[in-house]
């Protein structure tokens, strides 16, 4: 994805493109901010995908287990399976941590 930035009259983010409004043509804390938003949503998306991939790859373990009463896995596995959870639930937690709004 390439960030084009253009300062014109008035503020929008369309497609690859941010544009900015013209009296914010040199201010730092403005192009901070707008990159600081697109990097969170950046990490945010990668999670969501993660996520994403575990509940497909386990969606059929609740439909087994309340049908047939058991899951067809050793003890290992599920253990990995609850690993992975943890894993994604601490980083989607630190990003919580650090994606409150920049001072």
């Amino acid at each position: 994805m390439c960030i084009c930035v253009c300062f014109v009259c008035v503020f929008d983010i369309s497609d690859d493109t941010v544009l900015l409004h013209v009296r914010h043509c040199g201010d730092t804390a403005t192009l901070l901010a707008v990159s600081y938003g697109l990097a969170q949503s950046t990490k945010l998306s990668a999670f969501e995908k993660a996520v994403e991939a575990l509940v497909e790859d386990t969606r059929g373990l609740p439909e087994a287990l309340a049908e047939q009463g058991e899951v067809h896995l050793s003890g290992k596995e599920i253990g990995r399976l609850i690993g992975k959870v943890f894993v994604l639930k601490r980083s989607v937690n630190l990003l919580g941590s650090v994606a409150e709004t920049p001072e």
